[in-house]
């Protein structure tokens, strides 16, 4: 729950294949995939067209300075509070290489990755300052699909 977010969706055919929304993620199954994970997550940032043009050589960070990492297969980096949330919760596996450097959206600054966009807040404990955007949720909205669709999902139990 803590990486995805609740179930929004129950699974359902989209792209010839079967997905389902929760939260933070959308999962995607691929048993068409030999020796890959049969259920991935989807890279809902790439979808939703947020990359952007890669750090000039100038301004890529010194592979010393220990407070950022640079992905250059993507060609941009991850910093501070990003970069600590990113390392204690799932990392590449989870989210994917960043595909743009800190940005200004609504008063928000913001980073996206492949699998999500992380969200800074001052005005929260220095533990507690990323959180996730509902990706799942804007994904589902960007696309137009039939709000019956987000009816609640009852829970598993453990």
């Amino acid at each position: 729950v803590e990486s995805l977010g609740h179930p929004i969706t129950e699974p359902l055919e989209q792209e010839g294949r079967q997905v389902q929304y929760f939260e933070f993620a959308r999962l995607e199954d691929h048993p068409d995939d030999p020796g890959a994970p049969v259920v991935k997550l989807s890279m809902l940032g790439e979808r939703l067209g947020r990359r952007r043009p890669p750090l000039s050589p100038s301004q890529v960070p010194p592979a010393s300075e220990r407070s950022s990492r640079y992905y250059r297969q993507m060609g941009h980096a991850l910093s501070g509070d990003f970069l600590s949330y990113f390392d204690q919760h799932g990392g590449l596996e989870r989210f994917g290489f960043p595909i743009a450097e800190p940005l200004l959206v609504e008063g928000e600054l913001v980073q996206d990755l492949q699998r999500a966009r992380f969200i800074w807040h001052l005005e929260r404990p220095p533990d507690d300052r990323v959180t996730l955007e509902p990706i799942g949720r804007v994904y589902f909205e960007a696309q137009g699909l039939d709000p019956a669709l987000l009816a609640p999902v009852p829970e598993c139990a453990p």
